[in-house]
Parts: C-alpha cells; sequence; structure tokens
C-alpha cells in the first residue's frame, strides 16, 4: 500500500498538538482507555473469540484482564518514567551549571504484527507510544484494538489502522515488531486439569485461526 493512502499529514499535525500534553495528561487518556475496556469486556471477549478462534475463557485470563492492568500501570508509572533526568553533580550545580536528560516524542511510531498475543501486547505497546507522545499507525493487528482508545477520546489522527502490506519502514521513525507466534508441538496437562479445558485447549491450538494456535 502506497505511503499516501494513510493521512500522513494529519498525523504529523495531531502529534504536534499531543507532544505538547504533560505526561501526565496522557496518562489521563491510558486510564480512561483501561475503564472503556472493562466496559466493552462482556461485548469484546466474544468477537475477538470470534475474529482469532481463542477460546473466551483464554482471552480473558491473559489478554483482557492483563490489557487493563497494564494501561492501568503505564498511567500510574510513565509520567515519571518520561521526566527530565538530572545528571549534575551538587559540586556543578553549586557552580551554577546543570545537566539534564530530556526525554522527546520520535513523531510517527508503526506498531506490526501479527503478534503471539492477539491483544494484551500490542495494545499495550501502543498505549506506551502515545504515553510517550507519539502518533501511531498499526498495521496486522486486531481492529477492535484502535476503537479502545477512541473511546478514552483519543484524537483518531493519533491512531491510524493500515494494512498488512503497508511498509511502515518507509513512513514511520521507529517500528515495533512484535514477537511472533512460535509453533509448539507439545500439549501440557497438568494433573486435576478439567477434561472440558483440556479438549477446549486441543482443538483451539489445533484448529484456532489466530497464528498463535
Amino acid at each position: 500500500m502506497p505511503a499516501a493512502a494513510i493521512d500522513l499529514d494529519a498525523a504529523r499535525q495531531a502529534h504536534a498538538l499531543w507532544a505538547l500534553l504533560p505526561a501526565a495528561g496522557r496518562a489521563r487518556y491510558l486510564r480512561r482507555a483501561a475503564v472503556a475496556l472493562l466496559d466493552e469486556l462482556d461485548d469484546l471477549a466474544p468477537r475477538l473469540a470470534d475474529e482469532t478462534g481463542w477460546p473466551v475463557s483464554q482471552l480473558l485470563v491473559s489478554e483482557l484482564l492483563p490489557a487493563a492492568r497494564g494501561l492501568s500501570a503505564l498511567a500510574d508509572d510513565g509520567p515519571r518514567a518520561l521526566a527530565d533526568t538530572r545528571l549534575t553533580s551538587r559540586a556543578r550545580l553549586l557552580a551554577g551549571r546543570s545537566t539534564r536528560v530530556v526525554q522527546s516524542p520520535v513523531g510517527l511510531v508503526g506498531v506490526r504484527g501479527p503478534s503471539a498475543s492477539p491483544f494484551a501486547e500490542p495494545l499495550l505497546e501502543t498505549a506506551a507510544a502515545l504515553l510517550a507522545g507519539n502518533a501511531v499507525v498499526l498495521a496486522a493487528v486486531v481492529p477492535r484494538l484502535r476503537a479502545i482508545f477512541l473511546r478514552a477520546g483519543i484524537p483518531g489522527e493519533l491512531l491510524m489502522d493500515a494494512p498488512e502490506d503497508t511498509d511502515l519502514d518507509a513512513i514511520c521513525r521507529r517500528v515495533i515488531d512484535l514477537p511472533r507466534p512460535g509453533r509448539r508441538g507439545m500439549l501440557l496437562v497438568l494433573a486435576g486439569a478439567q477434561r472440558e479445558r483440556v479438549v477446549e485447549a486441543a482443538v483451539w491450538a489445533g484448529f484456532g485461526r489466530h497464528p498463535a494456535a
């Protein structure tokens, strides 16, 4: 897909304003996204199960609930991690000199799948990029991920979907490649496991539509 098909000018304009917002202000949007995710949990889990082939229970335990917790953790810890760091010794400070490490956004960040994690990992990578003041282009990730952020009030120009064949390296200052799923040849069953859950897991592993299967 040619880069012109994505409105890069709109993304850059939105990013310029977004980057001016203090990190604590951007963190508030992540908290709203966590609330939006929990609000939509009952509807999102079965829809995501249909799209990925994952069992609903597996999505809730390993993807959706950890994603909500991760958003809250990023909102709590992110502003402190992004704050300027003073590297000046006390002697130089008394002499009127100081050195600081200043964190600044890179601009347009690409998040590229598919991932072994169909929801949590792409969502948290996207959230971290937004928290750092960047705009994000998503390629080959679950479409419903973007809707969570939009419901939280993040402008659509900051978060754009792109087809899988988009050359993110050509249009983004930085690209995050999500860890791809690896194949496994063994199903580990622990003593006492419920038979129905074991069968569900085995069927999903053998025939699930998501690459992680």
